[in-house]
């Protein structure tokens, strides 16, 4: 903790020092030490992912009964960044004026089992954007996996460039 304290000074924007922290007591020398310049971060409260959710199918249009808002959160497995996803992908398939319920994110879901980079391509080029979307927010992707899935898509638009001409 002591070291810690030192570099705290010299911390300035644009460089921030980041801690990951479990608990921390607020009677600590190091909570003490780092006041007010603390942010908090916890992970979303099964409401407030319900009400993000609504809030990303509003944004979009879609209007969908808590039965298909439940499924969508089942799908999403808590993370933020996969339910926008997932409301975006849905928002595709949603028809004007419908309601979304929960059989067409079921429907939709069983349209997309896993992630399969070459499925991905092939949804891609063959302009299932929607399909894509689901698949693409369910995908376990690690970073360095990027690289890699823009050079499938690259190879795959050259075949289908190289039949077109043919």
């Amino acid at each position: 903790a002591e070291a810690i304290l030192k570099l705290v000074p010299a911390v300035r924007p644009p460089n921030y020092l980041a801690l990951v922290l479990e608990r921390l007591d607020r009677r600590s020398r190091l909570a003490k030490g780092f006041q007010d310049r603390t942010v908090e971060c916890e992970p979303l409260k099964e409401a407030e992912l319900r009400r993000a959710a609504a809030g990303f199918l509003a944004q979009r249009g879609v209007d969908a009964s808590s039965e298909a808002v439940e499924q969508i959160l089942a799908v999403s497995g808590g993370s933020l960044d996969t339910l926008e996803n997932t409301c975006e992908g849905l928002s595709l398939l949603a028809e004007k004026g419908a309601r979304l319920t929960a059989e067409q994110v079921i429907q939709a879901f069983g349209a997309a089992p896993g992630f399969d980079p070459f499925r991905l391509c092939d949804l891609i080029t063959a302009g299932k954007a929607a399909e894509a979307c689901l698949m693409a927010a369910r995908a376990p992707v690690e970073p360095g996996e990027i690289p890699r899935l823009v050079g499938l898509l690259a190879r795959h638009l050259r075949i289908l460039q190289l039949v077109r001409f043919y």
